[in-house]
């Protein structure tokens, strides 16, 4: 069972803070270095998954089918999200604190909010998020998992018209955030069932081409 979301406020969720700084990093698969578990969490939150379990799901599904080692995940968040995890400068966004979330419940550098506000009320949110990616992460779990097929990549609606010109789907990820993506053979079932987004089937309807998908083709 998934650990259960932070109901008791700063308190608790300081505590775990400090358990795990005082221990060795043993969850997410921290491997040379490298806390998968952390990035991960990172990359979510700068999705905005604070208060969205699912949207952690959607990032942890999607970096664990990169790879199959810590490192290669940890190289494909580092490639998909630069802001967070690579060489690009961030221009706006949330990725100006993210990248600087710690195992500790210290409020990043970046984030321009009343230190009370961070302790009372974001912390915990943090806490939470990481001991829900932390118990996925250090047991490669599947259960979690928001998309019926495995995901490429993900993205917001405005990002959907420059993925479908790419040849990438959307999914219908189950209480996301974001929406996962896939190539257009991913999407067939064995059987030629379309698997992905029913809206955004390619093929012929018995009344022509869907007026939602003829939008989306005429720009390809």
């Amino acid at each position: 069972m998934p650990p259960r979301k932070t109901t008791t406020g700063w308190l608790a969720g300081a505590l775990y803070a400090l358990l795990l700084v005082a221990a060795p990093v043993v969850h997410g698969g921290a491997v040379r270095g490298v806390d998968l578990a952390l990035w991960v969490a990172r990359v979510a939150v700068n999705e905005g998954a604070f208060k969205n379990r699912p949207e952690a799901a959607l990032v942890w599904q999607t970096a664990r089918s990169s790879g199959r080692t810590t490192e290669k995940r940890a190289a494909w968040l580092a490639k998909h999200s630069p802001r967070v995890h690579g060489s690009r400068p961030c221009v706006r966004g949330n990725c100006f604190w993210t990248p600087n979330l710690t195992r500790s419940a210290a409020m990043p550098d970046g984030l321009k909010i009343p230190l009370d506000y961070w302790t009372v009320r974001v912390s915990p949110l943090w806490v939470d998020t990481l001991r829900y990616v932390d118990w996925m992460v250090s047991g490669d779990r599947t259960s979690e998992d928001p998309c019926p097929i495995t995901p490429k990549t993900w993205g917001c609606e405005a990002d959907r018209k420059r993925a479908m010109l790419e040849g990438l789907y959307p999914i219908g990820c189950r209480g996301t955030l974001d929406d996962g993506f896939t190539y257009e053979k991913h999407c067939w079932s064995s059987e030629r069932r379309w698997l992905c987004d029913k809206r955004f089937e390619p093929s012929v309807q018995t009344d022509g081409p869907s007026v939602l998908w003829a939008s989306v083709a005429s720009l390809r």
